[in-house]
């Protein structure tokens, strides 16, 4: 994760928190928040950690960190990002501002980076247009790996002064309805498929259960009737072997609620081995959460 938080980036673009201000007239304007170390955020002050659960209105200004594309070119980022898959902070008190169109809200960004290298900051190039990032990952020797090495990614947490949002409960998962352990403390075994053709390999049917307390309503969602609607819930699933027939389901509906026959067809790989299944569960308003289980196939 890099060491920073972007405040209402202009246009809710997260491109334009790196763009570097008075950029030849360019939109910039966004604010830098320092999270620790200080080693290269500059001074920082209160707790700025990060997090999809993290919450409005709380915390105050830790100051303004300082631009990646302001640090000399090549400077070795990777001692001061933080690690793992989770990332905290806490949003400023004045994060929410008056929005055209809409009611007032604040947006903050947070950027991560998966590299199996170092990650290193970039020269600014005049010609590279709005969306060039300040960072890249290099090997052992300096050299930058291709796109195709590495993912940089983008989080959102927009933050009300009179609204909130749950992350999605879950309450469990199962495979061919049979609850399995959702904690990664023992492995789900799949039988290897022995047929020839992937699509005669059995199908392993997935779900995953969710508390009913995740269904909230949907500020957004207003009805001709001036009725509040409810928020979409779904799943999107992943793994590192094995085959999914379609790897997303609805699994609350914004009127009729629970979907009946969520579940999503697994195919096991045809040779024994270990893996990952994660299953990713969102709602749309920016809600998230998601469970991972090993997988052995015998």
């Amino acid at each position: 994760w890099l060491p920073l938080v972007c405040i209402n980036p202009p246009d809710d673009l997260y491109y334009l928190c790196f763009l570097p201000s008075g950029d030849g007239g360019a939109r910039a304007g966004a604010r830098l928040i320092p999270v620790l170390p200080e080693g290269l955020a500059g001074q920082a002050g209160a707790d700025a950690g990060a997090g999809a659960d993290a919450g409005a209105g709380a915390g105050a200004d830790a100051g303004t960190a300082q631009n990646p594309f302001t640090i000399p070119p090549g400077f070795d980022l990777s001692p001061f990002l933080a690690q793992g898959p989770t990332f905290r902070f806490t949003m400023p008190t004045d994060a929410v501002t008056p929005r055209k169109g809409g009611p007032p809200y604040g947006l903050a960004v947070v950027f991560n980076i998966a590299c199996a290298g170092r990650v290193v900051t970039l020269e600014r190039s005049p010609e590279g247009g709005p969306q060039q990032l300040p960072i890249a990952c290099v090997d052992e020797r300096g050299e930058r790996v291709p796109p195709s090495d590495y993912v940089f990614a983008v989080s959102r947490v927009y933050a009300y002064d009179d609204r909130t949002n749950l992350n999605p409960k879950v309450l469990g998962a199962k495979v061919d309805g049979v609850p399995v352990p959702i904690t990664g403390a023992a492995p789900v075994e799949l039988e290897r498929c022995t047929e020839s053709s992937k699509d005669k390999c059995k199908e392993i049917k997935i779900d995953i259960d969710i508390a009913p307390e995740s269904w909230e309503s949907d500020p957004n969602n207003v009805g001709p009737d001036g009725q509040i609607g409810r928020e979409q819930i779904w799943v999107t699933y992943y793994s590192d072997i094995g085959d999914f027939d379609n790897d997303a389901r609805l699994l609350f509906d914004t009127k009729s609620g629970r979907v009946d026959k969520s579940e999503v067809v697994f195919r096991a790989p045809t040779t024994p081995m270990n893996g990952t299944i994660w299953a990713v569960i969102h709602d749309n308003r920016a809600g998230a959460e998601w469970v991972v289980f090993p997988v052995r196939v015998k």
